[in-house]
């Protein structure tokens, strides 16, 4: 078997030349020999094999030049290299093997005092790891612990760290730590060494250099303590360090001298030394302080600078600092301090206070010792235990006000106060029980002031002091503000256990008063913020209010939920938004005597439905809507008239439920006296003669999806005018297999079969009745439509306007309904009177009615209410009423004109649609509405 060493290519540098090395691929025979080692590192070889390397290098510089092998360079082979293998006479063989040869014992097992490393990087590196191996194994025979750190290896021998207990390290050097054989697997970038300790040189070593040491130590010591005696103490405090130093170094020779050559060790052990130096390190250390030696205490006066100057000293022991930086700066107050000083020959350091400010308070200057500066030059480990005691080379002067500020103070105190009491009197003239509370709060702050800007001057020339008289007693001050805050209550008026009706504002506001007592007068205090909420249950209340200037104030309560329990309104004193500007004091003051006194009102709220069916549920929440929207005929006597289908007009079985269920709700909401009985019919039970003031009226009809669409109105009978409607499709689930067989009937009409649009009025039908069937009229087999107004109110004069739109092409007719009951066509007009003037495409989207283009508007007048409006689009042109007349520009409906009522053209259900809806008008200068839809009833406004 042969062996090949591949082609190698590598850069080194050599000499300042810089040399690519080539070796080629050879194969031998198994001559048994082993494969040359690796070079060494040069900085641990000797001259003769650095020049035998340099040969080598030279000569493979030389083949590479000239294209031919070079003479090999004559030298001696390194340690225990053997001879490179011959080349191998095989040229054919195309594939190099090679075999690892047999590794010495030592890479097993070493010998004491020698140690083995290995490296797959290189051979120095390899030998590096064997060192510190040797230096590992005796640092934990020494001290049972690895302590070692760090290692490096140079001209005077092998070096090493290891930690102490003085000083961060101490650096170790080491004799006699040889590389006594090495290995390179041939296979593979594998490296071995072999180290070994020669004990005796190492002793003889470690015993000359200890012997310096101590010769070292004796100069480091007198030169330390003739510095200490000089006054030169951060010097000494430097050679204090470094002995510790040097004594850490030789205690940690002794120790290994000891171990490896315990016959040998003479004297106590070195631990004694290092830790005498380390206490006088120490107590030189603790003994450095700056003291305080004059300018303390002083008062300023009018003048550039403060009379003295602050002086401090510089102390070590019982000894002066000279030379020592020392550094000034203000720490609380308004002044100037010279910043920067240096001790003198008694160590002493200057500074001047200027430019002063006056103020109450007193001023502190911090005198210290600029250690950055002091210690810049001096070791790391020096400077962090300086740092560490810097408390104790800093002092604190106090400067105290000046006198002249604090009798200026006094004088604008006494003439504050004497404002604060004028301005009290000024507003108990005139009532304002908070105002005063706020001057009162003021005086007593301005005659405390006094009281502590007096004591300063406590000890001075108390000439300085005629004339100023005193504003007042702040106890006296503080007992007149705990009356008047005493006296603030906050009263329930009006509002309490009010009856809630569904969906409408309270008869009454929840009325409320605070008062306070000013001379013996009580009085409302004015502008004081109530916030409202519902503690239990729920609704709407005016949130945040303000009590005007006789303390009252009005919380309109909107809508209270159903609820089976009462439902409580609180009211709390908002401070948080009070618009003056109070004291502190005075604010916490006025917050723990409010929040004691939250007034709760109690309502009673509209009943929760009994019937807990669906169709009871349905008929529930019908009523709670219709009940929202009464105004006038709040508690008249109302019967419920026949609901009856839309189309046939006949009652079916569902009818009497229907009005039951909704006069039962109606009846427990206390909204409508409930009369069993026909309209205009008078009836006397138990008591004086009653007649009804309106009806409700309900229709009904089957909705595509299986349910039925109800619709309910309440007719006041004086005018015939609609005052509340409400609609609702109930669920098919809501009723009965027997209900739903009999609704069976109510389909919708087969194809082919038509019927006129507008219901014909009959003979027992009055105006105001045909006008209301004409308004309940549905269509839901129609394809879809969408009305919507511009806006929700309008007022007198302006022009209404309303959007349209369709998925199917359609000719447009709209009515108005007015609040007073009159019907008005507003299209077709005089302005677009044919059908063609009407047409509608789906294409279009949403249409103006009218647009902006057009000539005419739907102008608003009155009466005012409620404006009902209500669209028919039809797929074929048609007169949805015969014979009308525009020549007023709109056609206006009357008992008298019923004959032009008449549609005579009939259309199938599919081929037309039915959309409404409604606007509220108003007056030119109204912000509510007038008969049924007030605004201010509603909620909607307060004034």
């Amino acid at each position: 078997m042969g062996d090949c060493r591949g082609i190698i290519v590598g850069f080194a540098m050599l000499a300042g030349i810089g040399l690519f090395l080539v070796m080629g691929c050879t194969t031998a025979p198994n001559s048994g020999a082993k494969d040359p080692l690796p070079l060494p590192s040069t900085s641990a070889l000797s001259h003769e094999d650095q020049a035998a390397i340099k040969a080598d290098m030279e000569a493979a510089q030389e083949e590479l030049r000239a294209g031919k092998p070079a003479p090999a360079p004559n030298r001696t082979p390194p340690l225990n290299e053997p001879k490179p293998p011959q080349p191998s006479n095989h040229a054919s063989q195309k594939t190099a093997r090679c075999e690892s040869s047999v590794p010495p014992d030592w890479v097993r097992q070493t010998a004491p005092w020698q140690a083995m490393g290995q490296s797959t990087v290189s051979q120095e590196e390899a030998d590096r790891q064997a060192r510190l191996e040797v230096v590992k194994s005796l640092e934990v025979k020494i001290d049972g612990v690895d302590r070692s750190s760090q290692q490096e290896t140079s001209a005077q021998g092998f070096s090493y760290s290891v930690s102490s207990d003085v000083v961060e390290t101490v650096q170790i050097g080491i004799s006699g730590l040889d590389i006594v054989d090495r290995y390179a697997d041939p296979c593979g970038a594998h490296f071995f060494a072999l180290a070994r300790l020669d004990r005796d040189r190492a002793v003889n070593a470690w015993g000359v250099e200890l012997e310096n040491l101590q010769a070292r130590r004796g100069e480091l010591s007198q030169h330390a303590t003739s510095l200490q005696d000089q006054g030169e103490a951060l010097r000494a405090l430097g050679v204090w360090y470094q002995l510790l130093d040097l004594d850490a170094t030789a205690e940690q020779l002794d120790r290994r001298l000891r171990y490896l050559a315990a016959q040998q060790a003479k004297g106590e052990s070195r631990a004694v030394l290092v830790e005498q130096t380390r206490r006088q390190f120490e107590s030189l250390l603790a003994s450095l302080k700056l003291v305080k030696v004059a300018g303390d205490e002083q008062r300023a006066v009018i003048a550039p600078q403060l009379d003295a100057p602050l002086v401090v000293r510089a102390m070590a022991g019982d000894r002066t600092i000279q030379n020592l930086p020392i550094q000034f700066r203000i720490e609380a107050g308004k002044a100037e301090v010279d910043a920067h000083s240096v001790t003198d020959s008694q160590g002493l350091a200057r500074a001047t206070v200027h430019h002063i400010q006056a103020e109450d308070r007193e001023a502190t200057i911090i005198g210290r010792v600029n250690l950055e500066e002091a210690f810049a030059d001096y070791p790391e480990g020096l400077r962090k235990r300086v740092l560490a005691r810097q408390d104790q080379l800093m002092a604190r002067f106090t400067m105290r006000s000046p006198v002249y500020h604090h009798l200026a103070k006094l004088r604008e105190l006494t003439d504050e106060a004497v404002r604060a009491k004028k301005v009290a009197a000024q507003h108990e003239a005139r009532g304002d029980v908070l105002r005063v509370l706020l001057s009162l709060a003021q005086l007593r702050e301005a005659q405390e002031s006094w009281a502590r800007v007096a004591d300063h001057l406590n000890g001075t020339d108390s000439e300085q002091r005629k004339g100023l008289a005193g504003p007042g007693d702040a106890g006296a001050t503080h007992q007149e503000i705990q009356t008047v805050l005493g006296s603030l209550q906050v009263k329930k008026i009006s509002g309490d256990q009010q009856r809630a009706f569904p969906g409408q504002p309270l008869a009454q506001p929840l009325r409320m008063q605070i008062v306070g007592i000013l001379s013996g007068k009580e009085q409302g205090v004015a502008e004081i913020p109530l916030q409202f909420s519902f503690e239990k249950g729920q609704g709407e209340v005016d949130r945040q209010l303000r009590t005007d200037a006789a303390g009252h104030v009005d919380a309109w309560v909107r809508r209270v939920e159903p609820s089976e329990h009462s439902v409580t309104v609180v009211a709390r004193v908002a401070l948080d938004q009070l618009a003056l500007h109070l004291t502190s004091s005075l604010r916490d003051q006025l917050a723990r005597h409010f929040d004691a006194q939250a007034i709760r009102f109690t309502l009673i709220p509209p009943a929760t439905f009994g019937d807990s069916s669906p169709l009871g549920k349905a008929l529930y929440d019908l009523a709670y809507q219709l009940a929202g929207k009464v105004n006038t005929s709040n508690e008249v006597l109302t019967v419920v008239r026949e609901f009856v289908e839309s189309r046939s007009r006949r009652r079916f079985a569902i009818s009497g439920r229907f009005e039951s269920g909704l006069a039962s709700a109606l009846s427990g909401f206390k909204t409508l006296q409930i009369l069993e009985m026909s309209p205009g019919v008078t009836q006397t039970k138990n008591g004086p003669v009653a007649q009804a003031g309106a009806e409700l009226v309900g229709v009904y009809e089957r909705d595509p999806a299986g349910g039925v669409w109800l619709s309910t109105k309440l007719i006041r009978l004086s005018d015939h005018v609609m005052e509340a409607a409400a609609e609702s499709t109930i669920a098919r689930t809501a009723f009965s297999d027997e209900d739903l067989r009999e609704l069976g009937l109510l389909q919708a009409p087969p194809k082919g079969i038509v019927s006129s649009i507008v219901p014909t009025p009959s003979q027992d039908q009055n105006f105001h009745q045909w006008v209301e069937a004409f308004w309940d009229l549905r269509n839901p087999y129609g394809f879809h439509t969408e009305l919507v107004a511009e806006r929700r109110e309008y007022r007198v004069k302006e022009a209404a306007t309303f959007r349209f739109r369709t998925t199917r092409g359609c000719y447009l007719t709209v009515v108005n309904i007015g609040a007073s009951g009159q019907v008005n066509l507003l299209l077709p007009n005089r302005w677009r009177p044919t059908p063609q003037d009407t047409l509608v495409r789906s294409s279009d989207g949403w249409v103006s009615v009218p647009s902006a283009i057009e000539d005419y508007q739907f102008e608003v007048f009155e009466p005012l209410g409620t404006e009902r409006v209500k669209a028919v689009c039809s797929t074929r042109p048609l007169r949805l009423f015969e014979n009308a007349n525009f020549k007023n520009g709109l056609f206006t409906f009357s008992p008298t004109t019923t004959g032009l009522m008449l549609n005579t053209t009939a259309m199938r259900p599919e081929e037309w649609s039915e959309v409404h809806t409604s606007v509220i008008t108003l007056g030119a200068d109204q912000t509510e509405t007038q008969g049924l839809r007030g605004l201010r009833s509603r909620g909607l406004v307060t004034k």
